[in-house]
């Protein structure tokens, strides 16, 4: 295929694609919020579709265009974020993966990188599954994948857990160098919120990012490097493709 990206082909090549057994369709679920002085409001979209592209030659499939707009309410203290509704992305996922399948598809697999989508989505594939068994669509919402992936790469690097951080730190500060730093503005980059979130989750939700961290940043950005972006790409690659192939398998039986 000259792409694994499904827009970027012609109906016929999609035909063929189906065709010749790609029964995969990738859906990239990302997010349009702040990110800190430094970070484009479109980070969590960015590092969504590098790791599904990733997926795609992999496996293979074929990538979907990415929905750039998900749960995002608790940044919206942060001039540019959008989130939408809950019922707005159920009706939006649900019309997408009933077109993949309609055409052909057997399998629709949704990621996000934006941690505010992972419980939404859970929900929501969960809903859509029960309301017509034919649609075998499969999250990885479950985010120990992505912890479990990025943190202990981060300790391998020397990072401090803290300052590779949740949000906009020196973690995602890399993921963006390495796809394009000019994205980065790295003079304006400065720590944020640097102790344990975990005790905090419920005040995050109810008073917002900005109730713990006033400039939206969990974590230290300074650190971040074009070179650790690259192994965090990887390993969280790693990760969902290994999620993926697993959970495919088990429907082979």
């Amino acid at each position: 295929m000259r792409s694994h990206r499904l827009a970027e082909l012609t109906s016929p090549e999609v035909r063929e694609a189906i065709a010749s057994g790609i029964d995969v369709a990738l859906l990239p679920v990302g997010s349009t919020e702040q990110h800190g002085a430094h970070l484009p409001l479109s980070t969590d979209s960015l590092h969504t579709v590098e790791i599904l592209e990733r997926v795609a030659r992999a496996l293979p499939a074929l990538v979907a265009p990415l929905l750039p707009i998900g749960r995002a309410e608790h940044h919206m203290a942060f001039p540019g974020t959008m989130t939408v509704r809950q019922e707005t992305l159920h009706a939006l996922l649900r019309d997408c993966c009933d077109s993949l399948f309609k055409h052909g598809f057997r399998h629709v697999l949704v990621y996000s990188g934006h941690g505010g989508n992972a419980a939404p989505l859970a929900r929501i594939i969960a809903d859509l599954t029960r309301e017509a068994p034919h649609r075998d669509i499969i999250g990885c919402t479950d985010w120990s994948v992505y912890d479990n992936a990025l943190f202990p790469t981060a300790e391998a690097l020397g990072v401090d857990k803290f300052a590779a951080g949740w949000h906009a730190g020196e973690l995602e500060t890399s993921m963006i160098l390495a796809l394009d730093r000019r994205l980065v503005l790295m003079d304006r980059a400065a720590p944020g919120f640097l102790g344990d979130l975990a005790p905090l989750r419920d005040k995050l939700i109810a008073e917002g990012v900005q109730g713990i961290a006033p400039t939206g940043v969990l974590g230290d950005p300074r650190p971040a490097t074009e070179a650790h972006g690259k192994r965090y790409l990887d390993a969280l690659a790693n990760a969902v493709i290994n999620f993926f192939r697993k959970e495919l398998k088990k429907r082979a039986g």
